[in-house]
């Protein structure tokens, strides 16, 4: 809790002040008040004179650090004089620096052939339009591949609009918890305000979709469609949120002002519970509305307790009809996907290897399972995510897909562009050094559903399953370089089963004293 602010010492007048002050004076005195108004706008006249005087004479005293107009000059003289700098002139002031510094190699080098795959591909391949549900996609496109099979269907789609809805909804209520537990801190202080930036954003960490999957099971896409507002979310993202603003400074009085009255019959921690249960009352009402604006916008979802029919004709065409609650479908028709049974490996070379992680006020289902990971080599999350193709089962991971990427061709490859031919320097960075500056994030999240491996079984290039629909790289997939996947990718959830004992005894541990707690900020905060 933050405490009082005492009040800071009196700062000495200001010559302005003394000005007003000798002015008032007169005015006091038998000076008339015509007279003692005009001395009184005259001297604050002149000050502001010479204010901008003194301001403008800085403005142009010239500065030694200054960039100099000189050494503009010089520079450009060795740019004309460069005949590789002309070249690059001429290609790159009209085009884009990555469609002309694309080396060729690349697309040879990365082809969508693998030794190692799942024995099916869904279809189709989805689509999270305008929105940024990509965590949530590759989720359901994990849980729908066991589905495939287990229905006995060639063409399935999990509605990721239901679980969509329900996040949102999580989300709010998060905050508005948050709030009244930081209901001392300052509205501007750095962690309110982090938290009021983005209440409800679409990102996600699996551990969110756990805790959703949990309480909410799944629904076939046809149970629960797409509408314009879960593929097109700045809509109903921006009046969320402004509501949510409006809720937290209304809860934030509340309880203050709770607190203050209560604690001159009850001690402080009695005075804030009981101030909490009286917020909370409130808060119900607050929650309300929020439904109230998603079922409008969305639709009304399935209820996670109440049976829905799903009709469908499998792949010998026989008519199927099924009739459950999404938690019962969830369990019945992916049985082998235990959400509880997998386990976050994330690659940050900053920190010590082989130790657990989480992240301060960063969640979607109040009280249930916060973000949680086990920090691990990149060669170990490899190893583990070859494993667990070899299994059968695909791998949901995140990354900063933005990095060296040509997503229109589908290829992900540290090499793929030749900034240095251009420009004449590379960048030299690495993976700690990116993540430290806010180079470097997870951004996306995707599944890794096959690998080739050389004679040695050391992997060469992943296939990679997208969310950006059947038109987005090769026909939905991406071919990932292994250097890339050392270099960018930042999360990979293995199973039980195919992870390290050592990272699976971390990861059942859960939070304890040994556990880095990172701010909200840092980022490994950053939700794909």
């Amino acid at each position: 809790m933050g405490a009082s602010q005492s009040q800071p010492a009196a700062a000495p007048p200001s010559a302005s002040a003394s000005l007003r002050e000798k002015s008032a004076a007169a005015h006091s005195s038998s000076t008339p008040p015509s007279s003692a108004t005009t001395r009184h706008h005259s001297a604050d006249r002149r000050l502001k004179i010479d204010a901008e005087a003194q301001a403008g004479h800085l403005s142009h005293r010239p500065a030694s650090n200054a960039l100099a107009i000189s050494g503009m000059k010089q520079w450009e003289k060795k740019i004309q004089d460069d005949p590789v700098s002309r070249l690059a002139q001429l290609t790159l002031h009209n085009a884009s620096a990555n469609a002309s510094l694309h080396r060729r190699k690349a697309e040879v080098v990365e082809t969508f052939v693998f030794n190692t795959a799942l024995d099916l591909e869904v279809s189709p391949v989805s689509n999270q339009m305008s929105s940024g549900r990509c965590w949530l996609f590759a989720t359901m496109n994990c849980v729908r591949l066991e589905m495939i099979k287990t229905l006995g269907v060639q063409e399935f789609e999990l509605s990721k609009s239901y679980l969509h809805f329900f996040d949102k909804l999580e989300k709010a209520n998060y905050f508005l918890e948050q709030i009244l537990d930081l209901y001392d801190d300052e509205i501007d202080s750095r962690i309110v305000g982090y938290l009021k930036g983005d209440p409800v954003g679409d990102g996600g960490q699996f551990s969110m979709v756990a805790n959703l999957l949990i309480k909410y099971g799944v629904v076939p896409m046809d149970v629960y469609p797409e509408s314009f507002n879960t593929s097109r979310t700045s809509g109903i993202n921006e009046l969320i949120t402004r509501k949510l603003r409006e809720h937290a400074l209304i809860l934030r009085s509340l309880k203050r002002e709770t607190v203050a009255k209560l604690s001159n019959t009850l001690a402080p921690a009695q005075a804030e519970a009981a101030a909490d249960k009286i917020c909370r009352q409130r808060k119900d009402a607050m929650m309300e509305e929020i439904y109230r604006v998603l079922v409008i916008m969305d639709g009304n979802p399935p209820k996670p307790d109440e049976p829905f029919t799903y009709e469908y004709r499998d792949t010998k065409n026989q008519f199927k009809s099924i009739t459950m609650t999404p938690i019962e479908f969830l369990a019945k028709f992916a049985p082998g996907f235990k959400p509880l049974e997998q386990v976050s490996l994330v690659n940050d070379p900053r920190r010590q290897y082989d130790v657990s992680m989480t992240v301060s006020r960063l969640g979607n289902v109040h009280g249930e399972s916060p973000v949680f990971y086990v920090n691990a080599h990149i060669d170990a999350m490899k190893q583990a995510t070859i494993a667990q193709l070899k299994g059968g089962h695909p791998v949901w991971f995140g990354c900063d897909v933005g990095q060296a990427s040509d997503t229109s061709r589908g290829i992900l490859d540290v090499d793929l562009f030749d900034y240095e031919a251009a420009f004449g320097f590379k960048f030299g960075m690495n993976k700690a050094q990116r993540i430290d500056t806010g180079e470097s994030s997870a951004t996306h999240a995707m599944v890794i559903v096959a690998v080739h491996l050389d004679s040695a079984g050391k992997p060469i290039r992943w296939k990679i399953l997208n969310s950006w629909g059947p038109d987005a790289g090769h026909k939905g997939y991406l071919v990932m370089s292994d250097e890339w996947f050392s270099e960018y990718v930042l999360e990979t959830v293995i199973r039980k089963d195919y992870c390290e004992e050592k990272h699976w005894k971390l990861h059942v541990e859960g939070i304890n004293k040994a556990t880095h707690v990172l701010p909200p900020w840092d980022p490994f905060g950053a939700l794909a």
